[in-house]
């Protein structure tokens, strides 16, 4: 199985421990990388619909956790991706109530 360093994205073999292009210890990320990150990135993924906060968090933790040319990087990317849109979307929609509520509270005291 051919795995990709972290840092530069060179091709790395199960065997070597160290990036021939930058020289990075690859044997600590293989050791870091558990199957468990696979569950944590899909739930990380679904919940920055529902949840948005809980989804960010779990998409940044799945980001640190997880090597580059993983599939669960890629999810935790999207994760952490559509938790921000969702909480930009969340706050200017609080704001622009906001602004409208004392515009319709202004109006009704004007007439």
């Amino acid at each position: 199985m051919v795995n990709y360093c972290p840092c530069c994205g060179n091709k790395i073999e199960d065997n070597e421990r160290f990036c021939a292009k930058c020289g990075f210890s690859v044997q600590t990320i293989q050791e870091e990388y558990s199957p468990a990150n696979n569950g944590l990135s899909i739930v990380g993924f679904v919940l920055s619909f529902f949840i948005s906060i809980a989804g960010l968090i779990i998409s940044a933790i799945v980001l640190h956790k997880t090597p580059i040319s993983k599939r669960d990087h890629a999810f935790g990317k999207a994760g952490l991706i559509i938790s921000i849109i969702s909480l930009v979307t969340i706050i200017l929609s609080i704001i622009f109530w906001i602004i409208f509520y004392f515009l319709i509270l202004n109006f009704a005291i004007m007439y």
